[in-house]
């Protein structure tokens, strides 16, 4: 009894480690590398990375995608696992739940080889949905061996695997099932969300905010960069950040933007350890220099907030539109030797340009009147109610006078300030007033 206790327990960890298994539930966004799990390519293919209930059980989470007649004969989907690789060393057959109610055709691929290993895109690789509901789906990719990232289907083919452009059908995916590869490296993330920006919303043009209306029209352009891009990334409160995974650099698109009224780039910014300099610039739809590369201070692991004056872009003439806005991190420590190589996690949040309120000489704001503007080395203040607090800022959001006047009227001493642009806040009566000083 001893011995066949012991073979059967021998074959039974044989059969578990030569057993498929569920490798892309869909009951998450990004897998364990930020990767989107799901996503379509293609016109007249839609296939969007949220959350939809399975049509026969609402508690159980798919993926859903729309292919209509016409577009690119090519278009289709993608499938990535969730915390580990597929292995087709020893097992090439790939299996896929698919839902739909019309009768269709799937051409499958497999790409993402780990060791780079060319795709295997073929049509003899094309299996037919008889359009029963969910029914299981199997493709063996013969020839294949080590491990690989993402399966594909083609949604428009016939029945052996041409491709076409007149297929129409809405169907769901679930259950990506094939032999367990290692395991797909997990990024650091950031737990939470910067702080709220409380600018007020005629002082900004936001190019990526939850805080306001943003005017960006494309955050992953075509420009050769590596990486995905991750428009909602929730750190776990609720609110969306934008993440760069692999990156090097990036881009955003804009409809050809006025910013000259501006005076500030705002940018909130996490990255990981391995981060060695980042830089930004926004793009002139006109002029020379349109871009002009400024370094971001960063400290890994942790939100940054960081304000950028216009005039550091050396020679950009803002009086020309912003049409496009870069990340750049292709360098190393010291910022301006190259550095291809390195890849990272990026996050950014909170990215808009930002002027400050400003009040002319003896305007009054909230029965506050505050003069001289320009100042030299004192401001006079007088309010119909007491000043409690009064806080100066330079251009930098950094504080650097503060005062506690209890007093309706007094004199602020500015004598040891350098010259520049500030930002005076006052609290007076439970109530606020900002104003932009220059000395």
């Amino acid at each position: 009894m001893k011995y066949i206790f012991t073979f059967l327990l021998l074959t039974g960890s044989i059969l578990m480690g030569t057993s498929q298994v569920v490798l892309q539930d869909f009951s998450e966004k990004y897998n364990n590398n930020l990767g989107a799990v799901y996503g379509g390519f293609g016109d007249n293919l839609t296939a969007v990375n949220n959350l939809v209930n399975d049509p026969n059980d609402a508690t159980n989470k798919v993926r859903q995608y729309t292919n209509t007649a016409g577009g690119n004969v090519w278009k289709g989907i993608f499938i990535r696992p969730q915390t580990h690789y597929i292995d087709l060393t020893t097992n090439q057959t790939v299996s896929l739940k698919v839902y739909s109610n019309t009768a269709t055709h799937l051409r499958g691929i497999i790409q993402a080889g780990q060791s780079n290993q060319a795709n295997i895109d073929d049509a003899s690789n094309t299996v037919a949905h008889a359009g029963g509901g969910w029914e299981t789906i199997s493709f063996t990719f013969t020839g294949a061996t080590g491990e690989w990232g993402e399966l594909a289907l083609r949604t428009s083919v016939d029945a052996a695997g041409a491709l076409n452009d007149t297929s129409t059908v809405t169907a769901y995916v679930d259950d990506l099932t094939a032999m367990q590869g290692s395991a797909i490296p997990t990024v650091v993330t950031p737990t939470t969300s910067p702080t709220a920006p409380t600018r007020a919303v005629a002082d900004v043009i936001s190019i990526y905010s939850d805080a306001y209306t943003d005017i960006a029209t494309n955050y992953n352009p075509g420009w050769g960069q590596a990486g995905s891009v991750l428009e909602d990334f929730d750190p776990g409160d609720g609110n969306n950040v934008l993440g760069y995974t692999n990156f090097n650099y990036q881009g955003t698109i804009l409809p050809p933007t006025d910013v000259s009224s501006m005076e500030n780039l705002h940018i909130d910014i996490w990255v990981e350890a391995n981060v060695r300099t980042i830089k930004v610039t926004p793009i002139l739809s006109a002029g020379s220099p349109s871009e002009v590369l400024v370094t971001v201070s960063v400290t890994p692991n942790a939100w940054n907030s960081v304000d950028i004056a216009l005039t550091s872009f050396t020679g950009l003439d803002f009086s020309n539109t912003v049409k496009e806005f870069k990340f750049d991190g292709q360098f190393q420590t010291d910022g301006a030797t190259a550095d291809t190589v390195i890849r990272s996690a990026v996050f950014l949040d909170n990215i808009y340009f930002w002027k400050a309120p400003s009040l002319s000489i003896g305007e009054t704001d909230n029965g506050i009147s505050i003069y001289p503007n320009p100042f030299a080395n004192h401001i006079e203040i007088s309010a119909a109610q007491a000043v409690n607090q009064v806080r100066v800022y330079n251009i930098a959001g950094q504080e650097v006078l503060q005062a506690a006047p209890h007093a309706s009227s007094f004199r602020l001493d500015t004598a040891n300030l350098s010259k520049g642009v500030y930002l005076l806040s006052l609290e007076s009566n439970g109530k606020s007033t900002t104003a932009k000083m220059v000395k």
